[in-house]
């Protein structure tokens, strides 16, 4: 029997985006919430005990959520959503009667709970979105994701004027309910589609871990994770020093909503720009940049206005350039692969980093060895630099191999790899993309092209606003004229 995949009805994109928003919503809240929960009892040399705690609870519930999904993902995660409702609401009655170490439970309920949950939201986008359709919808999903944080952002602080901060748990509930309702009107249909030829598919083609593009972007991904954890550690640390718990929670809120509105912005005016100037080397390069410089700042200037420049630079970093690379990345890979790789990162990769991080600023904290945060942040990010480089190099030559891999639709199944005409189709549907990646790779197939001329839609990028793709169609071109006075000049000769 074929395989199943999961499509979406046709208003997909506005219940993706919806879903995304209240995805990022939960994430603000539940950081808002559960850190000013956290500083209300413990102190904030505490913080990486919860942060181990909660890459540890994450890393196990990862691993059962993942093999539910696969059954039935929005059954999943309707069933999940309806646990976490009932978990969270147990928490706070054993928290109300002063149950020891209640807030603490509550505090890595609430975190994890958001973590989860936009995780599940993001690995619902990359099994419904393809790579040509993510590239032209993302913007908006990534945009409205981030609207959701924002809205919130500015809703806490306004809320924690009139009720107790316990009232900010309530809406958080609240959320999950209303992100459930929606997912009762997600109907998806199963289509059949062709099981792949064992021969030309065999598992090894499949195997993330043996793709070098991969093994980088794991690398990078878990170096990004480190260095926010310790970013992080190092803001709550300097709140906790100069503000009180409801203090902690109305600056944070306003924090998040400020470095989304800055993450909107920088989505739709900036984003493209990077794409353009400096491709996906870019976008998964500058948010180390970011941290390599910040870290300096803060190590020459500790305190608490420039652990928060920090901090908010590297939000906005790794929320506008850094995940759109990341998706971006993933994306070049089949869909069965995508999954598994969003699996990889968000969940073992994320959490494995968040419990050594923690474990390595316990250790600081003990010691008390603060300035050596930065430190360890700035070599860091030396090394995400290096990895950038190299997650680059390795994407296109991807790219380049997506044809071996029948990336680009199924219909091409029945046509043989060797095949002109997969080619020249597979060329086509790239240069349509019209995204400066997916041209730099049809030209690439261009090149071993027997053609007698040069298709009207190619030419047509002599106008594309990238400096590269023009560079290489005119060498293109040159090199074909060339070749075809080389094979001219003998019948001049005979005449």
């Amino acid at each position: 029997m074929g395989k199943t995949e999961v499509i979406a009805e046709d208003n997909r994109l506005m219940k993706v985006c919806l879903l995304t928003a209240i995805g990022t919503g939960l994430t603000v809240l539940g950081d808002s919430y559960g850190t000013m929960l956290f500083l209300t009892y413990y102190k904030a040399d505490s913080l990486p005990y919860l942060y181990v705690t909660l890459g540890l609870l994450s890393l196990a519930t990862s691993q059962v959520l993942q093999n539910w999904q696969q059954k039935d993902m929005i059954s999943c995660l309707k069933k999940s959503h309806i646990g976490f409702i009932i978990t969270l609401l147990a928490s706070f009655y054993l928290l109300v009667y002063e149950v020891a170490h209640a807030a603490f439970l509550l505090s890595l309920l609430t975190l994890a709970t958001a973590f989860t949950i936009l995780t599940s939201y993001w690995n619902l986008v990359s099994m419904i979105f393809d790579l040509r359709e993510f590239k032209q919808l993302g913007r908006w999903i990534l945009a409205s994701s981030t609207l959701g944080g924002l809205i919130i952002g500015i809703i806490v602080p306004i809320l924690l004027k009139f009720v107790p901060p316990n009232a900010l748990l309530i809406l958080f509930i609240v959320l999950i309910f209303l992100a459930y309702l929606l997912l009762l009107s997600v109907h998806v249909k199963k289509t059949q589609i062709i099981a792949p030829n064992k021969r030309t598919h065999s598992s090894s083609s499949y195997s993330l871990l043996r793709q070098p593009l991969f093994l980088y972007l794991f690398a990078s991904y878990f170096l990004v994770i480190f260095t926010h954890i310790s970013i992080d550690f190092n803001l709550k640390k300097e709140l906790y020093l100069v503000y009180n718990e409801v203090q902690i929670g109305s600056f944070l809120a306003p924090f998040f909503a400020i470095t989304m509105g800055i993450t909107i912005i920088g989505q739709f005016f900036i984003l493209p720009i990077i794409i353009r100037m400096t491709g996906v080397v870019g976008l998964i390069a500058i948010c180390s940049i970011i941290t390599l410089v910040g870290s300096l700042f803060v190590f020459q200037y500790p305190s608490l206005i420039s652990a928060t420049i920090l901090t908010g630079f590297e939000e906005v970093a790794r929320f506008t350039f850094y995940s759109m690379g990341l998706k971006m990345v993933i994306n070049v890979f089949p869909q069965r692969a995508r999954i598994e790789a969003n699996f990889l990162l968000k969940n073992k990769a994320r959490n494995i980093s968040a419990i050594l991080a923690a474990a390595l600023l316990s250790i600081f904290v003990k010691l008390q060895w603060y300035q050596f945060i930065m430190i360890l942040v700035f070599t860091v990010s030396i090394i995400m630099i290096f990895i950038a480089v190299k997650v680059s190099k390795y994407y296109y030559i991807t790219l380049k191999n997506s044809i071996n891999l029948h990336r680009f639709s199924d219909e091409y199944l029945t046509i043989k790899r060797t095949d002109d005409a997969f080619r020249n189709r597979v060329i086509k549907i790239a240069i349509e993309e019209k995204s400066e990646d997916a041209v730099i790779f049809a030209l690439s197939l261009l090149q071993n092209q027997r053609l007698k001329e040069i298709p009207n839609y190619v030419m047509e990028q002599l106008n594309n606003k990238s400096i590269l793709v023009r560079k290489l169609l005119i060498k293109i071109v040159c090199v074909r004229s060339y070749k075809m006075r080389l094979m001219q000049r003998p019948r001049v000769l005979a005449c």
